[in-house]
């Protein structure tokens, strides 16, 4: 019973939302129970309901009251607190059963997964079948259900997985729900075609379920009936739309992902089937015989799938279905059983006569000449030969099959229609090991890179197994190559790539490198005309490495050697790598096609600069112009190449030439050029940066949101441009994001007030657009921990 102040407390909280969620997120004790159901807090409510925020846009909100009742959950096994078990059951199904004016759920997964939350605290035998029966609710939403999902496969299922009769049939029928598909109606109009199909989808993750088969399989194979199975059967069955649907790839190949419903099903299925063939043989030989009257080969072939896993306990049924087979069914579909039957005829030992004359006489009749059109006796051969390959462990059939072999020259094998997918990184493996390679003189290197060409792609050595190689030993030991680079001055391009790649990461790994040495070989190698025309492409090279390859592993050595004030490479060579960006960059102007390319339509201008050609050159160009500034102000005095003197003048010709990534990073670097670099000149490009050129002002725009850096004066530069950025949909969403965090911490700062007209902060109010009204709330939510003082406005 309620004392008056703790009414007092519920009616001054009534209706004031902040309040409410804040008291049923401490409130765990049971005497609030009553009152709080007596004023209608667990009644259903519309307001928990997604709500549309934008079109396509959708909030699901939190009912405030379920972190009360699952901690009311927690307490109902204390004396005197059963009854609670009985509300909260009352609760559950009211809520999930309720309906709109529409005739729609509530369809809200916080809440469904809180209902399951507070069900793992009930005794099973407080659970009844009439709760379960409400997982479809749960699970069927235009949402997600990855969250109750989450929760009914990886703890409720196996909350009932004991030994029980009554827990294991409630186990049963969630395990019909948690396999459920759902697949959309087709109009009469309609005849449902592929494209339709793609639609059909499990309720439950995949992930989520795979892993909980993979753990309690055995466990539901021992103690459910056959009721699970016949179950997934019928799912299996509306998945298959032809006879030998599902029967391309091996039963026996473990896929790594699972995506389709056919491959989710197949695999649970198989795990419970091989599970209860080992705890009940009669219900499975009972199953076994059903499938193999199916229609879908499917069935047929999971038939062999389970006595081969099995063959020592179904050994005896083998023979009898083979010896029944008077069509010959099983050995004349290989296409869809091949794997299946290899398997079975691999682990068949101890043959008699008897039973080497039926397997005999049953392989040469499950095909004839006639069934190949063309080499049909080849084909043929083939065909038996196949078989013979399975059984060659026993010496009778060992002499058939090399009797053929001899004549075909092939070596063949059941096999299913799909075999298992490798996949090939492109790489191989490379002819040279890295101790031959560190063995190598350079000069005898390059010969060899010169000459090589890739024998196999899959199995034998590759160019790209010998890149990659090439790479690695490179990066662990640098000397050697950095000391004699002359002999790879006409090296192809891929090579090259991984040698600087190699190099690269050496520095990275903080070995000493000779960056003259290094300098000097590139400013050789990209002089060269041949360089420029694309001579130096590899043959067979899978990566169609090319010159701008080159071009950008270049700007990325410039950016690393350049970017760590502790770590740089020495004044000295200042000159020689501003000639070799100076050289790029002039060749890359002239080249029209690079041109346009660089100003081809783009979404996230960051992500295109740090890729492309012109954005790592550009980037290397400022690293370069920063690191020389710093050092001029170390030691007080100018350096021969400087912004100043020569790197502005560049700077301003690929702004002139619109090269969008030289205005990402004037964007991205912008108070460094305004307060390191050249103030005057910043100001210039801001002013003259319009909105205009929507391309070149948004990669401008993009690129300068991006960093965390606020300068006031910076700030008050840039206010018209934030301006029509408020009202601008970037092609990017995170830079609209960015927008409004910039402003926010702004006025977060105090620079701006709330009352200010003219502020950037009150102009997003006044606009109230939800998206940025949103972005508001939840950035200041975020920073609440990093602010230490009162903000005095409100």
């Amino acid at each position: 019973m309620l004392n008056k102040k703790e009414l007092e407390l519920l009616n001054r909280i009534k209706n004031r939302t902040v309040y409410e969620n804040k008291f049923f997120e401490k409130r765990s004790e049971t005497k609030w129970f009553d009152e709080l159901k007596k004023r209608g807090y667990f009644i259903p409510n519309l307001n928990t309901r997604p709500q549309e925020t934008e079109k396509g846009y959708f909030l699901i909100p939190q009912w405030n009251v379920l972190p009360y009742l699952e901690r009311i959950s927690q307490q109902i096994n204390i004396r005197g607190n059963e009854k609670y078990i009985d509300e909260l059951r009352l609760i559950i199904i009211e809520i999930s059963k309720y309906k709109d004016s529409e005739g729609q759920h509530i369809d809200n997964y916080r809440t469904w997964r809180y209902f399951v939350k507070i069900l793992l605290n009930f005794p099973n035998n407080k659970i009844t079948l009439k709760i379960i029966n409400l997982i479809p609710i749960w699970l069927n939403s235009r949402f997600s259900t990855m969250l109750p999902g989450s929760e009914i496969t990886r703890k409720f299922l196996p909350k009932f997985l004991t030994d029980n009769p009554d827990d294991i049939k409630k186990a049963e029928k969630i395990i019909k729900y948690i396999t459920s598909i759902k697949i959309p109606p087709v109009g009469k109009e309609k005849k449902r075609d592929s494209k339709k199909d793609k639609k059909i989808e499990l309720l439950v993750d995949s992930h989520f379920l795979k892993e909980v088969f993979e753990k309690y399989s055995e466990d539901i194979g021992k103690k459910c009936s056959e009721k699970v199975i016949k179950d997934l059967v019928e799912k299996v069955r509306k998945l298959l739309k032809r006879k030998e649907g599902g029967t391309y790839r091996s039963f026996y190949e473990e896929l790594d992902y699972l995506d389709e419903p056919l491959d989710v099903l197949t695999f649970i299925l198989k795990r419970i089937l091989i599970a209860k063939a080992k705890n009940d043989i009669n219900i499975t030989l009972k199953i076994l015989k059903i499938f193999l009257k199916e229609e879908y080969l499917y069935f047929p072939k999971m038939a062999l799938y389970v006595i081969g896993n099995d063959l020592d306990d179904y050994r005896e049924f083998f023979w009898k279905i083979l010896n029944d087979d008077t069509e010959n069914f099983i050995l004349k579909n290989t296409s869809s059983f091949g794997d299946e039957l290899k398997h079975i005829l691999e682990n068949l030992k101890e043959l008699t006569d008897e039973q080497r004359e039926i397997l005999k006489n049953k392989i040469e009749d499950s095909a004839k000449l006639e069934d190949f059109k063309e080499d049909q006796k080849l084909h043929l051969a083939l065909h038996k030969q196949k078989f013979y390959k399975a059984l060659s462990h026993e010496q009778y059939f060992k002499k058939l099959y090399d009797e053929i072999k001899n004549v075909t020259k092939y070596d063949i094998e059941l096999r299913p229609a799909i075999g298992k997918v490798e996949v090939s990184s492109g790489l191989g493996i490379s002819p040279l090991t890295k101790e031959k390679i560190l063995q190598m003189s350079n000069k005898e290197l390059a010969e060899f890179l010169s000459t090589f060409r890739t024998t196999d792609y899959w199995k034998g050595p590759s160019i790209n197994g010998l890149s990659k190689i090439l790479k690695e030993v490179i990066k662990e030991s640098p000397e050697k190559f950095i000391n004699d680079l002359n002999p790879f001055l006409k090296t192809g391009y891929l090579y090259v790539y991984d040698i600087l790649w190699g190099i690269r990461d050496a520095w990275e790994d903080k070995k000493i490198l000779d960056w003259g040495k290094l300098f000097e070989f590139i400013r050789q190698y990209i002089t060269s005309e041949d360089f420029w025309n694309d001579k130096y492409t590899v043959k067979d090279d899978d990566w169609k490495a090319n010159r701008f390859w080159i071009l950008g592993i270049i700007g990325e050595l410039v950016k690393k050697g350049t970017i760590n004030d502790s770590r740089s490479f020495s004044e000295k060579y200042y000159s020689r790598v501003q000639e070799i960006i100076f050289k790029i960059l002039d060749k890359m102007l002239l080249d029209k096609k690079e041109l346009l390319e660089s100003q081809a339509e783009r979404r996230d201008f960051i992500i295109y600069a740090l890729n492309s050609t012109f954005g790592k050159i550009t980037e290397a160009l400022f690293m370069l112009t920063y690191r020389i500034k710093k050092f001029e102000k170390e030691i007080k005095s100018e350096q021969p190449v400087s912004w100043e003197i020569n790197i502005k003048n560049k700077y301003e010709l690929l702004l002139e030439n619109e090269i969008v990534e030289s205005y990402v990073w004037l964007g991205r670097y912008l108070t460094i050029f305004y307060l390191l670099l050249d103030k005057k000149w910043t100001e210039e490009q801001i002013n003259q940066i319009s909105p205009k050129k929507q391309q070149i002002w948004e990669a401008f725009m993009q690129g300068y949101l991006n960093s965390n850096k606020i300068d006031i004066n910076l700030y008050k530069l840039m206010q018209p441009h934030y301006e029509t950025a408020i009202e601008y949909k970037f092609k990017e969403e995170h830079s609209s994001e960015r927008v409004v965090q910039h402003i926010c911490l702004v006025y977060l700062q105090g620079i701006e007030k709330i009352h200010d007209k003219n502020g950037l902060f009150r102009k997003i109010l006044d606009k109230w657009n939800l998206s940025q009204i949103k972005e508001v709330i939840g950035w200041f939510w975020m920073q609440r921990d990093f602010i230490t003082e009162p903000i005095e406005e409100k």
